[in-house]
């Protein structure tokens, strides 16, 4: 009986284990902190300028603190599709914060204040041409 209680006890833990390690996993692997700005080729002869990693991943996040040419990327869209006054400078404080939450809010998703996937795939950017510039959600 004590061998079965060990037992039983033991797989416990192992299993725990195991799920905080899985549950873990997908949390650090969308933790990459953008740090470039790309550019998407969009129809029409549109380009529009996204957060990226060094490795040009679109799968990244940005959050208050940040700066460098993808704050900037996104600050551009923020400003230029009328989400707030916000300084174009490459650094993300709190009209930043303000900012993205407007378009976060106005897209339906988690109104946190954090770029991520989810906000890339759901608000709207700067599509910019030779003379045009408008604002469009990223085409999937």
């Amino acid at each position: 009986m004590r061998s079965l209680r060990i037992f039983a006890a033991t797989a416990a833990t192992m299993l725990a284990s195991a799920t905080l390690t899985i549950a873990a996993a997908p949390t650090a692997a969308a933790a990459t902190t953008c740090s470039e700005r790309d550019y998407l080729n969009i129809k029409g002869g549109y380009r529009a300028a996204i957060p990226a990693t060094s490795s040009y991943s679109y799968n990244c996040i940005l959050r208050e603190g940040n700066r460098g040419p993808a704050v900037k990327a996104l600050q551009d869209s923020l400003a230029i599709c009328n989400y707030g006054k916000i300084e174009r400078d490459g650094i993300f404080g709190p009209k930043t914060t303000a900012a993205l939450k407007k378009a976060q809010s106005a897209a339906k998703v988690s109104a946190d204040g954090v770029y991520g996937p989810k906000t890339r795939d759901s608000i709207k950017w700067a599509w910019i041409n030779k003379s045009n510039v408008k604002c469009g959600v990223m085409p999937r």
